[in-house]
């Protein structure tokens, strides 16, 4: 018992360098969000369409989550996705539906509700034209159907359809006997030219006016359009506005209101990104720092060559980001496993990426060199445990008559 006690004395001295070993969590994140900044060049399509098969395959790697939605997922890709145009391509859904169901009716109803809003976003800097194809498409085909009526209409559609590129039936999906009956033609031959003076609201004054789809300038101003229906559209840095509107036999005032342009739940980080692509400097580290913080994710990849995807990380709450490593955009697997060792490390308690690892000595917290403890500092300590222990142990051994013996040479 007495040499029990005195290992124990010794144990509760030297217990506190064994104690101090962190000790990793119980308990892991059941899924990563994994977010991606697309800062490629190209067609949004196409950049879209790769994005998400990229992001499918994510998914397939267990622990992560690479579908974040659609408007954070367009945001990343510096498109603003604001009210109205959620707005207009729900009305071309509905179009849609419409138009498979044979019902021209409603189906340019959804168009003439959709076309203002997807015009006012091709003015904004939007490049994808498939959906004000697609509506003028409709439009085309419905009031081809109507006839007399309508021929206005569809000479009109054809010709915004023809402004926006198609040019031959296959283009815009009609039977090319449709698409022969609305030929390209001089708009101001046989028909009267009409001045149309662009009125618009305050927060629009100086931003650009498109009219049918092509860029004419400054508002306000005055333009000449041939008798017949027109869209006009005009954006600028915060606002936008578009019309559609039939020109007559005599001059008018056309007035454009404005609505925001940023008013989607992620507008201004799509803005931010919308400038990185822009051609403008690339995310710092800080920057990206605070884009996770936004989404409230750990890990972003950078998507900014054809090839190659790099991988930024941070696992604190605060701080810049820092570059993890990069693989190749068609090695998906090889990309997860990365970020799933990384996620691993966090959790582990483990180093974050790109931080320098500590020596043995060094300080935890300034990284610097802490002395090495002199030798007589441990026989100090080994010392007083003895010396505990002769203690514990003489005073456990003895008896009332103690006996000296001293013995000579």
């Amino acid at each position: 018992m007495a040499l029990g006690a005195a290992w124990a004395c010794a144990l509760l001295v030297l217990a506190p360098a064994a104690s101090a070993r962190p000790t990793a969590p119980a308990a892991t994140r059941a899924s990563e969000v994994v977010v991606m900044l697309d800062l490629r060049p190209g067609d949004p399509a196409a950049l879209t369409s790769s994005r998400h098969a990229l992001q499918a395959d994510l998914a397939r790697v267990g622990g992560l989550d690479p579908e974040v939605g659609p408007e954070l997922d367009a945001a990343l890709a510096g498109v603003v996705t604001d009210g109205a145009e959620v707005a207009a391509r729900a009305e071309l859904d509905r179009a849609r539906t419409a138009f498979g169901a044979l019902d021209c009716a409603e189906a340019l109803r959804a168009v003439g509700r959709a076309l203002p809003a997807l015009a006012a976003r091709q003015a904004s800097g939007d490049a994808d034209l498939l959906p004000l194809r697609t509506a003028w498409t409709y439009r085309l085909v419905c009031a081809d159907q109507a006839g007399a009526p309508l021929r206005a209409d569809a000479m009109a559609a054809a010709a915004q359809l023809r402004t926006l590129g198609a040019h031959r039936a296959d283009d815009v999906g009609v039977p090319p006997a449709l698409w022969d009956r609305y030929p390209e033609i001089d708009a101001t031959l046989d028909r009267d030219v009409v001045a149309v003076a662009v009125e618009v609201a305050p927060e629009l004054a100086g931003a650009e006016v498109w009219l049918d789809h092509r860029r004419v300038g400054p508002a306000p101003r005055q333009v000449f359009v041939s008798a017949g229906p027109h869209v006009l559209a005009v954006a600028g840095p915060s606002a936008a506005g578009a019309l559609e509107f039939t020109a007559g036999a005599s001059a008018m005032t056309v007035t454009v209101p404005a609505a925001p342009r940023l008013t989607g739940p992620w507008a201004t980080l799509a803005a931010q990104v919308a400038a990185w692509r822009a051609g403008g400097p690339g995310p710092t580290g800080a920057e990206l720092g605070a884009l996770l913080g936004a989404t409230g994710s750990r890990v972003v990849l950078v998507l900014a060559g054809q090839r190659t995807v790099e991988i930024w990380a941070r696992s604190a709450k605060v701080g810049p980001a820092r570059r993890v490593d990069r693989a190749a955009i068609d090695q998906p697997m090889e990309l997860g496993a990365v970020i799933v060792d990384q996620v691993a490390s966090w959790d582990q308690r483990g180093p974050e990426a790109g931080v320098a690892l500590l020596r043995e000595g060094d300080h935890p917290a300034t990284g610097r060199r802490i002395d090495p403890v002199r030798w007589w500092v441990y026989a100090s300590i080994i010392g007083a445990a003895a010396l505990g222990a002769v203690a514990i142990y003489a005073s456990e051994s003895a008896e009332d008559v103690q006996h000296i013996r001293i013995t000579g040479p």
